[in-house]
């Protein structure tokens, strides 16, 4: 039993600190896959290293109660550690140009190791403390299969919990900082239950009644130290709780995209952090906030600009208008993301009967009320129907039959961002429209090879051979196709 609730705490602790610092890196280092791969590789490499060293003690200890306590006590100092830098100085870039520096698939590689650097000596103590649990319930080698199976079962059961309770309801609720510190406090209490329901092994083996007084009494005087240095790490972790907090502008800022914009000999944290941030607010699949600065607002995910009321603006209109004046009568039109409702508005300003807008983040449908300005409250609409979910994933499913639709998604580096621009989905929306109806794909012509620009292009013309496209502005490319020739 003690070997179950240890190991059923480490599982949910372990994935509940590898989502959470996904999200949290995702920020510092960007959202692209790239980061991602880093990220992971540092976590499991971490995993499969302390499982060695700790399987290593496992066989040579005859306390594996206190080496784990020991274990979990430390990999909860590490994180409240790691929790203090965050959106420190110690996380930003060098002085130089990031732009200069030596990288991997585009990543510098300061961002990635600094991707690596915390999560991995947590990962590292998780490691760890694996294999040195089922020793509570005896030697490994002697636990009969069907026993060892259950605390591998109870281990698997208590990290798909963790997954499920970090990126659906810890994060949503609570946000990053304190879904980390619920982890930190799982491993806290896995150390507590140690302390005081287990005992050392190898202690000496007594008879009848003298041997429980002797196994109490040595128990409790173990556990007091044990117990006192306990109570400072959790006196820590409060204090690190209230006394020190992330600075919300510096990570919302991108400064992993943006900095190279900052002249030479300019602060870099101060150029970034300019202007007064509106909101901000952690969610499921990202972290949203709008920022005003000189007049101008913009809406980021994860410090990526994804929708301004500045030069952004003409291709938000454009992305609308477009294929709305190529169809001859258009009636019902699908949007994929919401951004900052500018589209939508501008959809509405045409005859049209309804538009389904699809919207995977609430926080993005929350953070369009800061541009009611220049969306005119849209949402509110009553042509406007709000799908609160992923718009591939309802144009795969959805019955309707629209004119016109449109993809206005973020950049196709984002993870996840780049299954909108695939053969599979461009042929899910040509099944959509009705007869002549016009599909319009937004892209880019900044932060992008040529060679991958010419393959979302040749892979949109394969499925609408008599496509076109056009640029507004200064890098926004709009990509257009219909089953008849326009």
């Amino acid at each position: 039993g003690l070997a179950a609730a240890v190991l059923a705490l480490t599982g949910f602790a372990t994935f509940v600190h590898e989502v959470v610092w996904t999200r949290v890196l995702a920020m510092i280092v960007g959202p692209s896959i790239f980061a991602f791969a880093s990220t992971l590789t540092s976590f499991i490499t971490g995993l499969a290293l302390g499982s060695f060293a700790g399987a290593f003690v496992a066989e040579r200890t005859h306390r594996p109660t206190l080496a784990l306590a020991l274990t979990l006590i430390a990999t909860a100092a590490v994180s409240c550690v790691s929790l203090g830098i965050v959106g420190r100085p110690l996380v930003e870039l060098a002085a130089g140009d990031p732009g200069r520096m030596v990288s991997l698939a585009g990543v510098p590689l300061p961002l990635l190791a600094i991707a690596g650097g915390p999560r991995f000596p947590i990962a590292l103590g998780l490691g760890v403390a694996f294999p040195l649990s089922p020793d509570l319930a005896g030697s490994a080698t002697a636990l009969p299969a069907r026993r060892l199976g259950t605390l591998y079962a109870v281990n698997t059961v208590g990290a798909v919990i963790g997954a499920l309770v970090a990126g659906f309801i810890a994060i949503p609720a609570v946000g990053l900082r304190a879904s980390l510190l619920m982890a930190t406090a799982a491993l806290l209490v896995g150390a507590v239950v140690l302390i005081l329901r287990g005992h050392p092994h190898g202690l000496p083996r007594r008879s009848g009644a003298k041997a429980g007084r002797f196994k109490a009494a040595t128990t409790s005087t173990r556990a007091a130290p044990s117990l006192a240095a306990l109570i400072r790490v959790v006196a820590v972790v409060v204090w690190m709780a209230t006394s020190t907090g992330w600075d919300r502008a510096w990570l919302a800022a991108g400064g992993y995209l943006y900095s190279r914009f900052v002249p030479a000999g300019v602060d870099r944290r101060a150029a970034l952090t300019a202007g007064t941030l509106e909101y901000y607010r952690e969610g499921a699949t990202g972290t949203v906030s709008v920022k005003t600065l000189t007049g101008a607002r913009s809406l980021s995910i994860d410090g990526k600009v994804d929708a301004s009321t500045g030069r952004d603006m003409l291709t938000q209109k454009l992305l609308a208008h477009l294929p709305l004046l190529l169809h001859q009568h258009p009636r019902q039109v699908a949007i994929v993301g919401l951004g900052s409702g500018v589209t939508l508005a501008s959809a509405l300003l045409h005859p049209i009967e309804s538009v389904d807008v699809s919207e995977l983040s609430p926080e993005v449908v929350e953070a369009s009320t800061y541009f009611a300005d220049v969306n005119r409250r849209a949402l509110d609409d009553r042509r406007t129907r709000l799908v609160r979910g992923d718009g591939r994933t309802h144009l795969s499913l959805t019955s309707r039959r629209y004119d016109v639709v449109i993809s206005g998604p973020s950049n196709p580096w984002m993870a996840g961002v780049a299954a909108l621009f695939t053969k599979d989905f461009f042929q899910t929306v040509r099944t959509r429209p009705a007869a002549g109806g016009v599909f319009c794909q937004w892209a880019h012509t900044y932060d992008i090879s040529d060679a991958d620009l010419r393959s979302i292009v040749a892979t949109f013309r394969s499925v609408f051979p008599g496509g076109t496209m056009g640029l507004a502005g200064d890098g926004g490319l709009l990509v257009v196709g219909s089953d008849a020739p326009l």
